[in-house]
């Protein structure tokens, strides 16, 4: 279940503005097409961890069909958080390139226009992300920017900051809370996964009075299972992914990111896994 709101196809007036800003706003759009691909492989990996749940379950008293409604539900639920996430990134990107355009824009009025709107449907989406019972944030510190707005910024882009900079702030904590509830929650369920795997695919053919079917297949399972992640490392690299941004837009804010550092982040977020490392730090 994918959806995008249709905001995000409004296009954009003026050109790019080659500042700090726009290589941070290029940065965001490569946060959200990068997190899109580990929010698949994240969820993947729970719906599978559910599963194995269920067969473990299984063994030890057979399961009826209102356990695996209920596990159905759960992993639907949380699907549709994470089709949140995604949207709420998505708009955060569009938002970042709106607003660094403004400063070359012809159309001030109808750029400033665009601007709220995408912002009220980036907001509107965090507060469904805050509210909703499945995944619910951590609590992420959040800091008073609007105080120190770089002075250097174009008027246009700063007076419009001036007004919007704490809560834009908090949208992009709200990324980096949403992805570290989710990190707890899928760990959990792939450390219960490992125990029942380990279970029906290692001990119980292991245990069982014939012979191990295919040994070599055996071996692999024990192997895969004794030495997976606790959490995937797509999910991790996303959480540091969205640490990385929030980080560069304080830095920005206080005209401590340059345009090199910026860059840097989008490439970094471009790069394949998402993050090897990041590149901005406190």
């Amino acid at each position: 279940m994918r959806w995008l709101p249709l905001l995000l196809l409004i296009p954009l007036f003026g050109c790019a503005h080659a500042d700090p800003l726009t290589s941070f706003a290029k940065a965001g759009v490569a946060y959200s097409d990068s997190l899109d691909r580990a929010l698949d492989a994240a969820e993947q990996s729970a719906v599978d961890a559910s599963s194995w749940r269920l067969l473990a379950d299984d063994q030890l008293s057979n399961v009826d069909l209102a356990a695996l409604e209920a596990a159905n539900a759960q992993d639907t639920a949380r699907a549709e958080q994470l089709d949140r996430l995604r949207a709420h990134s998505g708009l955060l990107a569009r938002y970042l390139k709106a607003v660094a355009a403004l400063a070359d824009s012809d159309l001030p009025k109808e750029a400033t226009k665009q601007i709220e709107a995408i912002w009220t449907s980036t907001a509107t989406l965090g507060q469904a992300l805050v509210g909703s019972p499945v995944l619910p944030p951590s609590q992420v510190v959040r800091r008073p920017l609007e105080q120190l707005i770089d002075k250097a910024m174009h008027k246009r882009v700063r007076d419009h900051l001036a007004e919007r900079a704490d809560a834009l702030h908090g949208e992009l904590v709200l990324q980096e809370a949403v992805l570290a509830s989710l990190a707890r929650a899928v760990v959990h369920e792939l450390q219960l996964a490992r125990q029942a795997a380990l279970q029906h695919s290692v001990a119980g053919p292991l245990v069982d009075a014939a012979p191990v079917e295919d040994p070599e297949a055996w071996v692999e399972q024990r192997r895969a299972w004794l030495l997976a992640d606790d959490e995937p490392k797509d999910l991790r690299n996303a959480r540091r992914a969205a640490h990385a941004l929030r980080v560069a837009f304080e830095k920005l804010i206080e005209g401590q990111l340059d345009e090199a550092a910026a860059a840097r982040l989008e490439a970094e977020l471009l790069s394949p896994g998402l993050l090897a490392g990041v590149g901005v730090a406190r």
